[in-house]
């Protein structure tokens, strides 16, 4: 979990946490209408600017309400599966014990 514990030690809530097979991720829910007026958005803008460095970027551009999210356990697998690049799977690192909005 690493560098995540810095985003609950700032008063984020506890997320849960996943390994995409290509990065990793974040995930929290939120009860917010389609129309946010812009603040999913400027959330992640802020948040990239206080915490991207040393690896760790975040992705402002999932900010859309119909983008979607790599399903957890499924594969990552681009070309053919070989030592520098192997498949791999993703799976939840953490997850909160309340998963409420």
């Amino acid at each position: 979990m690493g560098k995540f514990v810095k985003f609950i030690a700032e008063g984020w809530p506890d997320m849960g946490i996943a390994d995409s097979g290509n990065g990793a991720g974040m995930y929290a829910p939120v009860d917010l209408p389609v129309d946010d007026d812009g603040l999913v958005r400027r959330v992640l803008a802020a948040a990239s600017l206080r915490f991207d460095r040393d690896g760790v970027n975040i992705d402002t551009s999932v900010h859309n309400p119909a983008r979607l999210t790599k399903l957890i356990g499924t594969w990552a697998r681009k070309g053919d599966s070989v030592p520098e690049c192997p498949h791999r799977q993703s799976r939840w690192l953490h997850l909160p014990n309340d998963v409420t909005t």
